[in-house]
């Protein structure tokens, strides 16, 4: 930018006291001040207005007070362009911030942190197309905690977040790096594994319930636990047939599993 500062003072002593340059030196100081900030573009104001004031004493000499006078005024006016760009440039940073902010946030679960079911709809819809490209398979997972009202009712919704946040964190530590969950509500969480079939998720689930069942030895007495079932991935079925299905397959687990104390009670 000095060099074009540069090059505009030189234009503006060949090209003579007829043709004022004044404003085109503003170009560089208000490119400073919008990419580089405001105290570069301050200075580099100062330097334009130099720039002009030397140029025009060139061919004002005799009117030394006219040409301060005016060097003052074209300071000022690059100075204050360049802090206004560079205000309304960090304006504009924050308000881009902000924004994504709220985005991200109307798509995150404040509690877990995981995804919330408005982006995990939005994601699986998005991502399901990649399953007809491509000879591949998906299973979607849905976990849902047992006997959390329990937790909640013994030892008060805190302690419930403190649970739902330890969760979380299991799922995200079974996922590999494509894979991703997210909380639906509640206590009801779901889990999409990419390039996995049934067989296969199999092991991730029976790895998730472990985890669940090690976070419930620390609140003996709730009957902590999960029950999880899983939906092979249809493309050509829309999201909420594959929750249906894996959530059948949750109640299935559930009602066996009660069956089984029934019969050993």
């Amino acid at each position: 930018m000095l060099i074009a500062i540069g090059g505009i003072g030189w234009l503006d002593v060949v090209t003579g006291a007829e043709i004022g340059m004044s404003l085109f030196y503003l170009a560089p100081v208000a490119v400073t001040a919008w990419f580089v900030g405001l105290r570069p573009g301050i200075a580099l104001a100062v330097v334009a207005a130099s720039a002009w004031y030397a140029s025009d004493l060139t061919w004002h000499a005799e009117t030394i007070a006219i040409s301060s006078w005016n060097g003052f005024t074209r300071l000022a006016i690059y100075v204050g362009t360049s802090v206004l760009l560079s205000l309304l440039h960090a304006d504009r940073r924050r308000l881009h911030a902000l924004l994504s902010s709220a985005e991200q946030s109307a798509r995150t679960d404040p509690l877990t942190g995981l995804a919330n079911s408005r982006s995990f709809y939005e994601r699986l819809r998005d991502e399901l197309p990649r399953l007809q490209r491509r000879p591949s398979v998906a299973t979607l997972a849905y976990l849902d905690v047992d006997n959390f009202k329990r937790v909640n009712d013994q030892l008060g919704h805190a302690v419930g977040d403190v649970v739902l946040k330890s969760i979380a964190d299991a799922l995200r530590a079974s996922l590999r790096a494509g894979d991703f969950a997210a909380r639906l509500g509640g206590d009801e969480f779901a889990i999409v594994l990419w390039d996995t079939n049934l067989e296969n998720a199999e092991s991730v689930a029976a790895r998730i319930v472990a985890a669940v069942e090690h976070i419930a030895e620390q609140y003996p007495g709730t009957g902590l636990g999960s029950s999880i079932g899983l939906s092979e991935l249809d493309p050509a079925k829309d999201v909420e047939a594959a929750l249906r299905a894996a959530d059948a397959a949750m109640y299935a687990i559930k009602s066996r599993r009660k069956a089984d104390k029934s019969r050993h009670a």
